[in-house]
């Protein structure tokens, strides 16, 4: 693809993409099925939380008013009566004593404060402790977590559009039965073309290549969110593509790689526009990925990345994992990154923004891998992030700031 074809910036392309978006449809799912999902409804609190007045930590619950004398020199001694534990109605709690509590154990009636264990003195009478001497005042309120303190019934505690992570998961559990209603995972097809891919498990002989792109395209595609429904390998002829194209028109999503430019065997925008679609991005000024694709037919959209790996991943992260995200009504769709320091030199990519994969470690440096080029898979595999070189930039140097992916 000549660089006059070019359509747009990564910025541009993906504000463009997320302009063409269908918001896919609901499902009602459990606990079971929720992870992943992204929520369509607001999740309303059916109860207070915490349901009572609860400690947050092991000691003795009384009455703060009957401790307002105390000190080293005129402790105050209570008598200990009964005990609070999770799960359990608490006992009153009687003139002049105290009630033995565990974190998370609701406070007795008529306590509004918690003295830990190793802040009063314990007086052991037959096995157990008869009674504690306190030796300064406790406020109100001290170490108890009030009722409703996290949420009173009635209250929003999940906004529509959140994703439901295993922490997400804790709060449906805690707040209301469900089911709830969800996007429907999108549909989504991976459709890999070239004469010179063979199956995976398949002899390449000599001349041919095991298909790489598919299981990659449809790992990446599961992990956004999708249900991929199919993947299929089609010969370098215009009736193989167009075929294998037409044979998708049900699903939502169909990520196609290679067969995108203006080679003589390069039939996907031709077969697409044939089809009716409409081709609003074609070309992205980026590197790798440069020749991503765009176009809309229906309810369909199909996103096509280069053929080379690296370019593939860079344009699935970079473009349509975001299209994916906004697809199941995700607010937060755009790509996400991090500021780190460049651990060595990543080199230029010419006149447009590029993305070198890169490792990311837990101290925020990103060290370049010893990559081969955009075919390199074995660089790729290593690799767990992407960092951004400006465009026109000769290299990025160590030590420098960058925007990591």
């Amino acid at each position: 693809m000549r660089d006059e074809h070019l359509f747009a910036s990564p910025a541009e392309a993906c504000r463009l993409l997320l302009d063409h978006v269908d918001v896919v449809g609901t499902e009602k799912v459990g606990l079971e099925h929720a992870p992943g999902r992204v929520l369509r409804q607001a999740v309303v609190s059916d109860i207070d939380y915490p349901r009572l007045d609860v400690s947050s930590m092991d000691g003795y619950c009384l009455r703060s008013a009957d401790t307002a004398r105390a000190s080293a020199a005129s402790p105050v001694t209570f008598a200990v009566e009964g005990e609070s534990t999770p799960g359990a109605e608490p006992p009153s709690l009687g003139p002049g004593s105290c009630v033995l509590v565990t974190t998370g154990a609701p406070i007795a009636a008529g306590a509004d404060a918690v003295v830990r264990y190793e802040d009063v003195s314990e007086h052991v009478r037959g096995g157990r402790v008869g009674s504690i001497t306190v030796t300064g005042p406790v406020r109100a309120g001290l170490h108890v977590r009030k009722r409703g303190g996290v949420a009173e019934k009635g209250d929003v505690v999940l906004e529509a559009g959140t994703l439901i992570t295993p922490r997400v998961l804790g709060l449906l559990a805690s707040f209301g039965a469900g089911p709830w209603s969800v996007s429907r995972r999108p549909r989504a097809a991976v459709v890999a073309t070239g004469d010179e891919l063979v199956p995976p498990c398949a002899d390449p002989g000599r001349c041919r290549i095991r298909d790489s792109n598919s299981p990659t395209l449809a790992g990446m595609l599961e992990e956004a969110g999708c249900e991929v429904v199919s993947t299929a390998r089609t010969a370098d002829t215009e009736e193989d593509v167009a075929a294998c194209l037409e044979s998708c028109e049900d699903c939502d999503i169909v990520l196609v790689s290679g067969g995108l430019s203006g080679g003589r065997l390069d039939f996907v925008p031709a077969c697409l526009e044939r089809m009716g679609a409409e081709v609003v991005l074609r070309g992205v000024k980026m590197t790798p990925g440069k020749g991503a694709l765009f176009a809309k037919a229906g309810g369909t959209s199909y996103c096509g990345v280069p053929g080379n790996p690296v370019s593939a991943v860079v344009a699935f992260h970079m473009l349509f994992r975001p299209l994916v995200a906004a697809m199941t009504g995700r607010p937060d769709c755009l790509p996400a990154h991090v500021e780190a320091t460049s651990g060595g030199v990543f080199a230029g990519k010419g006149p447009y923004v590029g993305f070198a994969p890169a490792v990311l470690g837990w101290d925020m440096v990103a060290r370049p891998v010893d990559a081969g080029g955009v075919g390199d898979i074995v660089t790729l595999a290593a690799a767990n992030a992407l960092v951004r070189i400006p465009a026109d930039a000769d290299e990025v140097a160590a030590g420098e700031r960058v925007r990591v992916y």
